[in-house]
C-alpha cells in the first residue's frame, strides 16, 4: 500500500528543471557599488595610486531551478548567479573581484491558464553569499525572493519569462545591510 501511495504522489507531482538568463538585472544597496570592482581594488593600499586596469568583462545573471508540483501549485529550489563573467574564477588585476550567488525555495501558484499560456506568481525564503576574491572572504545574508511571470507550456518544454526580486539582508562584510537583486529572466524548462 505504501508503494502505491508513493507512486501516486510522484505521478501527481510532475518534476521539472528550468534554466534561464536575465535580459535585465538590477542591484541596489551596498552591494551595487561592489559588483563592478576589479581585483586591482584589493591590491591598492591606502594613500597609493590605484592600479590602472581595464574594466571587468560584462556581467550576466543566470538561474537554475529544480521543482515539482501540479499544474496550479508547485515548489522549487533555485540557484541564481548574479554578475557572472568569464573572469569569475580569474585572479588577475582586471578580473571581477566580487561574485554573488543566492539560493531560494519558492512556492509557485499558477492562477491564470488559457490553452498553452499561463500566468504565475512565486515567493519564498532566500539565502545569499558574496565572495570577495581579493580579501579571500565570504559574507552571508538571508531574505526573501518573490516575483511573477508568464509561461508557454508544451507537452515536454516550458518557455517562460519571470520578473523577480530578491531582498537580501547581508549580515557582515563589504555589503553589510539591505540589498535588492532583481531581474527579468527568459528561460527554458523541461517537465
Amino acid at each position: 500500500m505504501l508503494r502505491v501511495l508513493v507512486l501516486a504522489t510522484l505521478a501527481a507531482c510532475h518534476p521539472y528543471v528550468k534554466g534561464g538568463y536575465d535580459v535585465s538585472s538590477t542591484v541596489s544597496g551596498p552591494m551595487s557599488t561592489l559588483m563592478g570592482e576589479s581585483m586591482a581594488t584589493a591590491r591598492t593600499l591606502p594613500g597609493t595610486a590605484a592600479i590602472a586596469t581595464a574594466a571587468p568583462s560584462p556581467a550576466h545573471t543566470y538561474s537554475l531551478a529544480f521543482g515539482f508540483g501540479s499544474k496550479d501549485f508547485g515548489a522549487e529550489i533555485g540557484v541564481h548567479e548574479y554578475g557572472a563573467t568569464t573572469s569569475a574564477f580569474d585572479t588577475g588585476d582586471s578580473a571581477q573581484r566580487y561574485v554573488t550567488t543566492t539560493g531560494s525555495i519558492d512556492v509557485r501558484w499558477t492562477m491564470l491558464r488559457w490553452k498553452y499560456f499561463s500566468g504565475f506568481v512565486h515567493a519564498g525564503p532566500s539565502v545569499g553569499a558574496l565572495v570577495d576574491k581579493g580579501a579571500q572572504s565570504t559574507a552571508f545574508g538571508e531574505g526573501v525572493r518573490y516575483g511573477g511571470g508568464i509561461a508557454i507550456t508544451f507537452p515536454v518544454v516550458i518557455l517562460y519569462v519571470d520578473a523577480s526580486r530578491t531582498a537580501l539582508q547581508m549580515i557582515d562584510g563589504d555589503a553589510k545591510g539591505f540589498n535588492q537583486l532583481g531581474g527579468i529572466t527568459v528561460g527554458l524548462g523541461i517537465h
